[in-house]
């Protein structure tokens, strides 16, 4: 399985390999040029992986229940807005779709 299209460098290194959740985060971030967008995006990622990370989950195997934690957390613990929330979830979801999109995982969790 490839993250790119046919005719460019594979972002996994064959077909053997199960693609990571950073190898999905690169491609992913493709998609926007480099700009605000991408830098918040990249940002949204790193913060949600770190979070997985503290709780030993890998982001690829992430359920509902650990996105719903995530969400509480930025909006009750570090005192986010309901806006900044709400746009890390996009972002995070829009990682997923992407995801499953190119048949990497089977759902998204947001």
């Amino acid at each position: 399985m490839s993250l790119v299209p046919a005719g460019q460098k594979a972002l996994v290194p064959g077909p053997e390999a199960a693609p990571t959740a950073r190898d999905v985060e690169a491609a992913f971030l493709l998609a926007y040029s480099a700009g605000h967008t991408r830098r918040a995006y990249a940002t949204d990622l790193a913060e949600w992986f770190d979070f997985c990370g503290e709780l030993g989950v890998d982001p690829l195997a992430a359920s509902r229940a650990h996105i719903d934690a995530w969400a509480r957390k930025l909006a009750e613990i570090d005192g986010r807005t309901p806006a900044t929330v709400a746009r890390k979830l996009s972002a995070v979801s829009g990682f997923y779709r992407y995801g499953v999109n190119e048949d990497v995982i089977a759902r998204n969790p947001v």
